[in-house]
């Protein structure tokens, strides 16, 4: 079994680490998409519309899409192994509000401490596979982990399927708890390491916080249809969540301008440079 070298200088296995990293993003993954053949269940349970229900999965993706960002400067900042646990703890403990939770909201809450971590752990785990794979191995590797992720998606309503057929909504949730559970253990246990050096950055909260006005701006578009909506409040929420997304958008542009303005000055420089030299 091959064996490699953490940041500590000690050997681990990059088998099982793999193994338990695919694992707990395989089963993270599988959450995505299970509850859309769990919505007839829920809307009699919750006694709510399917519009309302459906923001089980739409605001958990949304707020994946928010946390991604905030991903690469975790791996830069923090040491992988804790990284990785506080990440499947939070997921963790997302489930079980879920499993517990007596109203919709409360579930809701845990779906979105479900999308946190998810929205943390899928870009930084190909990062992670590219850092600890060698070059020739790594078509080999991606190529299982893509398998790995696509396969989820797919067996997700299977999965949920199956599961409701013999329990109630809340044993599909308690699967995924005991297989992240039993994950945090391994990882825990020593199988994750880590293996990724640290790189000191800031992150720039501001524009963390202005890219959340993609979930006010579908919140106001799914009201509509709705019966009796405060569109007062609706249409306030709508004019700051697009000033908020535009103030975004400036702030980017005004960042890949400079990075481009500086990229032509180097390449000016150093043309100059070179016709110096050759003179």
């Amino acid at each position: 079994m091959a064996k490699s070298i953490d940041q500590q200088g000690k050997q681990y296995s990059r088998f099982w680490f793999i193994f338990t990293l695919l694992a707990g993003t395989f089963t993270m993954s599988i959450s995505q998409s299970s509850l859309s053949t769990a919505y007839p269940t829920l809307m009699r349970y919750f006694n709510l519309p399917a519009s309302t229900i459906q923001w089980l999965t739409t605001g958990f993706m949304l707020i994946m899409c928010v946390t991604m960002p905030i991903s690469p400067w975790l791996l830069s900042n923090l040491r992988f192994k804790p990284l990785f646990l506080s990440v499947l703890a939070i997921f963790d403990i997302g489930t079980l509000i879920i499993v517990l939770s007596p109203t919709f909201w409360l579930m809701m809450v845990g779906r979105i401490m479900e999308a946190i971590a998810v929205g943390v752990l899928f870009p930084s785990f190909q990062t992670v596979l590219l850092t600890i794979t060698k070059k020739d191995q790594r078509a080999t590797t991606m190529g299982a982990a893509g398998l790995v992720m696509g396969s989820a998606l797919a067996c997700g309503p299977i999965v949920s399927g199956i599961v409701l057929n013999y329990f109630t909504w809340r044993g599909l949730f308690v699967v995924f708890m005991v297989i992240i559970t039993a994950v945090f253990l391994l990882a825990g246990s020593g199988f994750i390491r880590n293996v990724m050096p640290l790189h000191p950055a800031t992150l720039d909260f501001l524009s963390v916080i202005l890219s959340f006005g993609l979930i006010g701006i579908l919140y106001v578009v799914n009201q509509i249809g709705s019966k009796n909506v405060n569109w007062t409040t609706n249409s306030l929420i709508l004019i700051v969540s697009l000033l908020a997304l535009v103030t975004n958008y400036m702030k980017q542009l005004r960042v890949v301008i400079v990075l481009y303005l500086m990229s032509n000055v180097e390449k000016s420089l150093a043309s100059k440079l070179n016709r110096f030299v050759s003179c």
